[in-house]
């Protein structure tokens, strides 16, 4: 009897993923690992689920937790952080995963599970401060008239805005580009000033020039690309992209709003709507990196609806299946055809197929919650693999949708 109690308790139940979920818990396992963290001076960022668990408060030694989501607090901005950040994800937020995958893949990615595997218990990500700082900032470009190029990182605030920081021959022509990233909801002035002609881009629509120097707009919370362009004539040149976000001060665009490289606009342009049905004008716009997505606090109150549109990049021709789930009703339309429901219709199941050729394709989900939890799921098997994610890199977010002009 008792070698075969010793065998089910540390052999059998030791190894068994539900057992050792259920004992070990995620919390207890994540507390040694905060404590190590801490230790290292890294600042702790928790999923909401993990934020009052008095498990790890009282074993990781009352910790202090930040909340991390996307699209307000990813990407990580690392004036927010001292030697890094140690952030740890719940299962039901795996898309929280592969956003910071995408954006550090030079960071730390764990998915933690049981010794004999099962589900993640719990996603673990750490990335120092120079790797998220690496990030910040824009990439200049300087064209010189002879067509060579020079290229750097504009990263500190003194540099961000010095547009004659390029060749010492002059003129030449100055490209910033890469990401502004959008934390809060609202409207939004933006000012092009500076004693040089220049143009501004966001999300690839032309929003500033010599002829229009200021505009008001509403942009999705979340990244967006951007660019100015302008001519450097002589030194002693200065041109700004100015702001003023919603309760705010007109100023320069702080450089930690602004990123580069890896750090770009993944995912769909999600509008959102109060109610049962869709209005002219959404009651709150974010990017959502990914198409798996479980919502603790929704954008909108439900019952809400949801429209996520961008481009799907193909990168192969073949015939594709797609699924989607969910609580409430999720349709997923590609290539401007309806190809998945739930719950099914007379003529589209849950799944369906559709054969697509190498390039980019529209993709649009709607999603109406009638009460939370919101949560929903859209899969894609492409090439005969089991369903998955779609991943996030291959999304872009709509052009259309990133943003309204405020008349």
């Amino acid at each position: 009897i008792a070698y075969l109690n010793v065998d089910t308790y540390f052999g059998e139940q030791a190894d068994n993923p539900e057992v050792f979920a259920s004992f070990s818990t995620d919390e207890t396992l994540m507390s040694r690992h905060m404590t190590e963290q801490q230790r290292r001076g890294y600042s702790i960022w928790v999923s909401r689920q993990f934020l009052f668990g008095l498990t790890s408060t009282l074993l990781a030694n009352h910790p202090r937790f930040e909340i991390i989501k996307a699209p307000e607090t990813i990407p990580l901005d690392s004036a927010l952080v001292w030697r890094g950040a140690s952030i740890y994800l719940e299962p039901r937020e795996p898309g929280f995963y592969q956003t910071l995958k995408a954006y550090y893949p030079d960071g730390q990615f764990t998915e933690v599970r049981a010794p004999r595997g099962g589900d993640p218990l719990y996603y673990s990500v750490v990335i120092s401060a120079e790797q998220l700082s690496a990030r910040q900032g824009l990439e200049a470009t300087y064209v010189q008239s002879s067509g060579s190029t020079v290229d750097q990182t504009v990263i500190t605030p003194q540099a961000v805005w010095h547009a004659d920081l390029g060749p010492d021959q002059f003129p030449y022509e100055l490209v910033w580009e890469g990401s502004l990233h959008v934390v809060h909801p609202g409207d939004y002035m933006l000012k092009l000033d500076g004693d040089i002609n220049a143009t501004v881009e966001l999300d690839g629509r032309k929003i500033l020039d010599q002829d229009k120097l200021e505009v008001s707009l509403v942009p999705a919370v979340g990244l967006h690309s951007i660019s100015i362009r302008g001519t450097i004539d002589e030194s002693n040149t200065f041109i700004r992209l100015l702001w003023q976000p919603p309760d705010g001060d007109l100023e320069p665009v702080p450089v930690n709003n602004l990123y580069h490289g890896s750090v770009r606009p993944i995912g769909l342009a999600g509008r959102f709507f109060g109610g049962q049905e869709a209005k002219d004008t959404p009651d709150a716009s974010h990017v959502t990196p990914a198409t798996d997505n479980f919502y603790y606090t929704p954008v909108v109150e439900e019952p809400s609806i949801g429209v996520w549109e961008g481009a799907l990049t193909i990168e192969g021709p073949s015939v594709y299946q797609f699924r989607v789930q969910g609580a409430g009703t999720v349709k997923l339309y590609v290539n401007d055809k309806l190809v998945a429901s739930r719950p099914p219709s007379d003529d589209v199941e849950d799944a369906g197929e559709i054969g697509l050729q190498a390039g980019v394709v529209p993709i649009r989900v709607t999603y109406f919650s009638p009460s939370p939890p919101s949560q929903f799921k859209v899969l894609w098997a492409p090439l005969g693999r089991p369903f998955e994610p779609i991943p996030q890199e291959l999304m872009t977010p709509s052009q259309e949708r990133m943003f309204r002009v405020i008349d």
